[in-house]
């Protein structure tokens, strides 16, 4: 009889995806869509699922069939409320270990897309993602933190983040956009201050205050916050948006 697993054993990494999954997940609206379920910690229906990504719910319900083809998600029906029949709702079934670069890169290529397609600013684009993305981390974890909440989210993206709370400062031990940073600093740059800007304004408690940046191969780039227990703007509130150019964002130290 096998002895049972050791309790204090650090869990089993994720699997690595198979060819299909990998597949199914190399566009990325259709990786978007898998995070989502997968950090959200719920279900969502298509409907929620249209407005956070943005595309027509018709492509929506298409990348959703191709990823349950796969068996990386499944559908559930809601609970009835009201008249009419109940939206199906979808979640994640798999927590996949997609290769950290790739993964990054498909995620930076959405983003930039995403400013493409709406005409905002690069860091526009960020701040309406991280907002989108702290009302999932919210959904998941209504009583977090909003500097943990801020800190988890760059860890999961792979920036190795470290707090110096006595400076008010997250520094990020390393940059996973590192071969594109290096040639355009000024953008992705940008792009992670916005997201860092929209998951504060959304949770509110802390306001970013300026991105130090460093030479992406080198890392060390700082986030400066500063507290200021101020519940979060309304969405329609002019303030859930505002111009984008009051952050400052400083000009990358190169090394050496």
């Amino acid at each position: 009889m096998p002895a049972p697993p050791d309790a204090s054993s650090p869990p089993a990494p994720a699997p690595t995806p198979t060819f299909a999954e990998a597949e199914a997940l190399a566009d990325p609206t259709r990786y978007q869509i898998y995070r989502l379920l997968l950090d959200g910690g719920r279900a969502l229906s298509v409907a929620e699922l249209t407005d956070i990504v943005g595309v027509h719910h018709t492509a929506v319900r298409s990348h959703l069939q191709r990823l349950q083809s796969v068996d990386l998600i499944r559908s559930e029906a809601s609970a009835p409320s009201g008249r009419g029949r109940p939206p199906t709702l979808y979640r994640a079934t798999a927590n996949l270990n997609v290769p950290g670069p790739a993964a990054a890169y498909r995620r930076l290529s959405s983003l930039l897309t995403k400013a493409l397609r709406d005409g905002v600013s690069v860091r526009q684009a960020g701040r309406d993602t991280g907002r989108l993305e702290a009302v999932a981390a919210r959904a998941a974890e209504p009583d977090e933190d909003p500097l943990d909440a801020l800190v988890h989210h760059a860890r999961r993206h792979g920036y190795e983040p470290e707090v110096d709370e006595t400076r008010s400062e997250v520094i990020l031990h390393r940059c996973p956009y590192a071969e594109v940073a290096g040639d355009d600093p000024a953008t992705i740059c940008a792009l992670h201050l916005g997201i860092a800007e929209g998951i504060a304004a959304e949770l509110g408690g802390i306001e970013v205050l300026e991105l130090d940046a460093n030479d992406p191969y080198e890392a060390g780039c700082c986030l400066r916050y500063a507290s200021t227990g101020v519940a979060p703007a309304a969405p329609g509130d002019p303030a859930a948006r505002p111009n984008v150019d009051s952050t400052a964002v400083a000009a990358p130290r190169r090394a050496n």
